[in-house]
């Protein structure tokens, strides 16, 4: 389920609270092979997010997702 969380994700979901997971899966998706993996790790972020806000009680907040920035040029 959360593969399928990671496809809509970034694929069909366009909205502000979905800006910085889809950023964190764009640092992986740089080539079409490497279109899977950036679903995958868009489901690890997915899963990540849910442990923590069952965790500690809390709600989904898209500002303390920490993005890096990409490094332009740089070999993958």
């Amino acid at each position: 389920m959360l593969v399928q969380a990671g496809h809509v994700l970034l694929w069909k979901c366009h909205s502000d609270d979905a800006k910085p997971l889809r950023e964190l899966a764009a640092r992986v998706h740089t080539a079409r092979a490497r279109r899977k993996l950036a679903v995958v790790a868009a489901a690890r972020h997915l899963l990540r997010i849910a442990f923590y806000v069952l965790r500690d009680g809390t709600v989904y907040d898209p500002k303390r997702i920490h993005v890096e920035p990409t490094k332009e040029g740089a070999a993958a």
